[in-house]
């Protein structure tokens, strides 16, 4: 599996990237990567809010698993709690 994060905006402006390739993993970081990855259900990520949003972070995310890829953009207000650990898995990852 491999996953592509960006996370920009936000008060400073700051992004930060990550890309991981999770076979390079040891076993269990893998493991526990790919089930957070797993959890995503990029079909439920609800759309964005109305109104401004100045010092938001907007986050973009690819997950490739073979020929299946799924890529989404969305900004802080729609993150669910089940892709908040993946997130802040990424933003340990990121650089």
């Amino acid at each position: 599996m491999r996953i592509q994060f960006e996370r920009s905006g936000g008060f400073a402006g700051v992004t930060r990237k990550a890309s991981v390739d999770t076979s390079r993993l040891p076993p269990a970081e893998k493991a526990a990567l790919e089930a957070l990855a797993n959890a995503v259900a990029f079909d439920q990520i609800p759309p964005p809010k109305p109104g401004p949003s100045a010092d938001r972070f907007q986050y973009r995310l690819t997950i490739s698993d073979g020929d299946r890829r799924k890529t989404a953009s969305f900004a802080d207000g729609q993150v669910t709690p089940q892709m908040r650990p993946l997130l802040d898995r990424l933003l340990e990852l990121a650089s």
